[in-house]
């Protein structure tokens, strides 16, 4: 996943809402959206089909970027764009996500286990929390290849793109104020209704690109960092379709969490749409 915006407001009605892009190359084989049983719970995410799934105890279990579980967790990756650092020999960070949504650890008893072994992947932002549970919490893991960092989330609306939690990428302050905005809106005078989602989709279509000073510098070329500055990506990198395959949008309230999914070809245009409810102790 390479965009994602939270509101976290653990003690209120609606505790989470969450809406994300996940980019990638067209050729990366990719499940929808879907609820699939795992060791402990059953998990509601897309599915990374471009790598054999782990198994234990009969249970495949398959590397996703973003997800909930039957249990209130949630987890949600972002990848570090780094190419200096890069190794092409890293195991893949997708099972990050879902071995925290099959087990039963507290989300900083889970980022304890990851610490130690952070140094055997690329860089990476780890999101994980619990909702539905009397003491409820949330927490980020940034890791790079020199250093690893834990942030405790507190009550409060945040962004993530390829960098640092709260990296000020303009795509990422884009997406942090209109989730806020929507969120205020809505639900201010409204919590006996659904959330409407269409207007986050729309901010995650957004196909505005930045220049200048605006522009992140990563190590990729500028022509590129071009590129990838928008929300919303189609486009050709070196020749290879890439960009936005999935925006999703998701929420809790009462007990359960609500997911809404759009996948699109390599010309942006959706090609599919799913939507899961999910209910928590």
């Amino acid at each position: 996943m390479c965009l994602i915006a939270w509101r976290w407001l653990p003690d209120s009605a609606v505790p989470l809402i969450w809406a994300a892009n996940r980019d990638e190359f067209a050729h990366r084989a990719t499940g929808a959206l879907q609820i699939w049983p795992a060791r402990h719970q059953s998990i509601l995410s897309g599915i990374d089909l471009a790598l054999e799934p782990s198994t234990h105890a009969g249970t495949r279990l398959w590397g996703t970027w973003a997800g909930v579980n039957d249990a209130g967790q949630f987890a949600w990756l972002t990848n570090i764009r780094s190419p200096k650092h890069a190794n092409p020999l890293a195991p893949s960070r997708g099972l990050l996500v879902s071995e925290y949504l099959s087990r039963t650890d507290s989300p900083g008893a889970y980022l304890e286990r990851v610490q130690a072994q952070a140094h055997r992947f690329n860089g990476f932002n780890l999101v994980l929390g619990q909702l539905g549970v009397q003491e409820r919490a949330a927490v980020c893991l940034h890791f790079n290849s020199a250093t690893t960092k834990t942030t405790v989330l507190e009550s409060g609306v945040y962004g993530l793109s390829n960098a640092d939690l709260d990296t000020p990428w303009p795509k990422t302050r884009a997406l942090v104020g209109d989730l806020a905005m929507q969120a205020a809106a809505q639900l201010g005078h409204a919590l006996d209704q659904a959330l409407d989602t269409e207007p986050l989709f729309q901010s995650l279509a957004n196909t505005r690109r930045y220049s200048g000073d605006e522009v992140p510098t990563t190590g990729v070329p500028i022509k590129i960092e071009h590129v990838l500055s928008s929300a919303f990506i189609a486009a050709d990198i070196r020749g290879t379709p890439y960009g936005t395959r999935s925006s999703t949008v998701g929420w809790a309230k009462e007990g359960a969490v609500h997911v809404a999914e759009r996948s699109f070809d390599t010309q942006g245009v959706c090609n599919n749409t799913v939507e899961h409810t999910l209910v928590f102790p």
